[in-house]
Order: structure tokens, then C-alpha cells, then sequence
């Protein structure tokens, strides 16, 4: 499952940090979360599902981060370098004005 950021409330812009555990919480229940790096594909007995974030937000840090730490899943991270700069975030975040 691909995700890019995950708001600590409710906002219109896209998920937040409750419905995020929520999902993580069913995901644990119902499928083998892998990581993408050394699990994906291997034989399991059931389905298996890799969490990726793309775009490096700060929320990845601070919301996500400690919620897969809670359940123990691991996650890849894919960090655009523009998103480390200030005032260059990506051209989308511009919409959220």
C-alpha cells in the first residue's frame, strides 16, 4: 500500500493518524505486513502486504513512524531530496493553501 502523508486530525486533505492506525490495525489482523527490502515475495502462508511512503514528509517522522513502531511493522521510506529544503516543497502542497 502506497500512502504519502498522514495528518495528526481530521483535515480535508487526505487520511489522518486515526483512520491510519485503524487501517494498520485490519492490515495486522488480515495480512503479513513485509518489508519491501527482504520479505516481499517470499512463501508465506497467507497474503502479505509492504507499506510505502513516498515524498519524505515531516508527518512520516512524527505521526507515522511511532504508529508502525506501536504495531511493530516495518515501512519503506522514499524521500524526495526537495522536500528537505525549506520553502521548496513539492508543487501539490501548493494546493492545500
Amino acid at each position: 500500500m502506497m500512502y504519502h502523508g498522514i495528518s495528526r486530525r481530521k483535515d480535508m486533505y487526505g487520511q489522518n493518524a486515526e483512520e491510519f492506525e485503524r487501517q494498520i490495525d485490519l492490515l495486522q489482523r488480515h495480512f503479513e505486513v513485509v518489508s519491501t527490502e527482504t520479505e516481499a515475495g517470499r512463501s508465506s502462508s497467507g497474503p502479505q502486504v509492504a507499506l510505502t511512503f513516498d515524498d519524505g514528509f515531516r508527518n512520516n517522522a512524527e505521526v507515522v513512524a511511532p504508529l508502525l513502531r506501536k504495531y511493530g511493522l516495518p515501512a519503506t521510506f522514499f524521500v524526495c531530496h526537495r522536500n528537505t529544503q525549506l520553502q521548496k516543497p513539492v508543487w501539490f502542497t501548493y494546493l492545500k493553501v
